[in-house]
């Protein structure tokens, strides 16, 4: 066995503009959960942020309400409030 590869840093090249939409790619969004999401999306839409047009709010079959968003650089973000959620400390 030869000699191992030199390890070398990666730099990242910072930038101000996305690489476009996050929907469809193999990374198609993230989540965050919200204790009162119609108060959470009131208080978004009072900023200037709307839903995207195909994630408006609804409550799915097991009874967790959803709604969508995406950021200034593309990033599409789900929002939900969980039924009698657990989460730990």
């Amino acid at each position: 066995m030869g000699p191992a590869a030199p390890l070398r840093a990666q730099r990242s090249t910072k930038v101000n503009v996305a690489e476009g939409p996050t929907k469809g790619r193999v990374l198609d969004h993230i989540g965050f959960d919200v204790k009162d999401l119609k108060a959470f999306i009131a208080k978004l839409g009072a900023a200037g942020v709307k839903l995207d047009a195909d994630g408006a709010y609804r409550v799915n079959d097991v009874g967790v309400g959803i709604a969508f968003i995406t950021d200034p650089w593309g990033t599409r973000i789900e929002l939900n409030e969980r039924p009698k959620a657990v989460y730990l400390p």
